[in-house]
């Protein structure tokens, strides 16, 4: 009996990761219109079916990520409690340090602006329990004034993994997702509708990887 939980629970991580990586960010290349790439013009429109065939999948796209980007570490800290859905006393009870380590891999886009992530996270969570986070992430960035300082905004398909949220069973979801900083090191946060929690921490990045396209 506890080895079938055990597959059973494998093959339901495996099911929510796997819509997680692809389902999302599918849906986020088909948004673009033809001839825009990570959110700039690339010149021309695809001129036939068959050269539209041609562009990476999203199962290429995600090991594009990871055998290409750059490394990152990630260092989970702060657990926000919104005030409007927990009570004082819960709050007060509630842990609020998400003290953990996370590692990850990101890969620009053709203008350096629209990082695409790969990550995973084990940080502790509002009862000081282990919590398990892997997924993929887009963002946007802006540099305000043209300096190295960016704002971003964006969002992440991921699965989480909760003790009180039925042992560890994969919890599929898509988060908005900020952050401010430079390129190599950033302040991020998240904010989690089923929880009701922002959840913040850092990003420290060790090379982005090449562009996607167009080199300068």
């Amino acid at each position: 009996m506890a080895i079938g939980k055990t597959r059973l629970g494998s093959a339901l991580w495996a099911s929510a990761l796997a819509a997680a990586l692809t389902t999302v960010p599918l849906a986020a290349q088909q948004a673009e219109p033809a001839g825009i790439r990570d959110g700039e013009p690339t010149g021309t429109a695809p001129a036939d079916a068959s050269q539209d065939e041609s562009q990476p999948k999203t199962g290429s796209g995600i090991k594009s990520i990871w055998t290409s980007g750059g490394s990152d570490i990630y260092v989970p800290g702060y657990i926000w409690h919104l005030p409007y859905k927990y009570s004082e006393e819960q709050i007060a009870r509630y842990n609020t340090t998400a003290w953990g380590f996370g590692y990850g891999r990101t890969l620009r886009g053709s203008g350096a602006n629209h990082p695409k992530s790969l990550f995973a996270i084990v940080s502790a969570d509002s009862y000081s329990k282990p919590q398990y986070m892997v997924g993929y992430s887009w963002r946007a960035r802006w540099h305000p004034g043209g300096g190295p300082f960016a704002l971003g905004g964006g969002y992440s398909a991921l699965v989480v993994g909760r003790e009180d949220k039925f042992n560890y069973a994969p919890l599929p979801g898509l988060v908005p997702l900020g952050s401010i900083g430079v390129d190599r090191f950033e302040l991020m946060g998240a904010y989690v509708p089923y929880f009701e929690v922002g959840y913040f921490f850092l990003r420290l990045n060790f090379g982005e990887g090449p562009r996607t396209s167009r080199q300068k």
